[in-house]
């Protein structure tokens, strides 16, 4: 009888609960930021260096 009483109140207990009721979801807008095309130099600026460093290692 212990173990009726204990599991009626385990069940009472477990329910679920609801504070209020449901609200919309709150939508951020979404921005899409545009980026300029930038001329970079670091493309070919490692490749020079490179053929700079060759250049040197090979004329000693």
């Amino acid at each position: 009888m212990k173990m009726l009483k204990v599991s009626a109140l385990a069940l009472l207990v477990a329910t679920p609960s609801f504070a209020g009721g449901m609200s919309e979801p709150i939508m951020e807008p979404i921005v899409i930021e545009e980026t300029a095309a930038s001329s970079s130099r670091a493309g070919i600026l490692v490749p020079i260096l490179a053929l700079i460093l060759i250049a040197a290692a090979l004329s000693d």
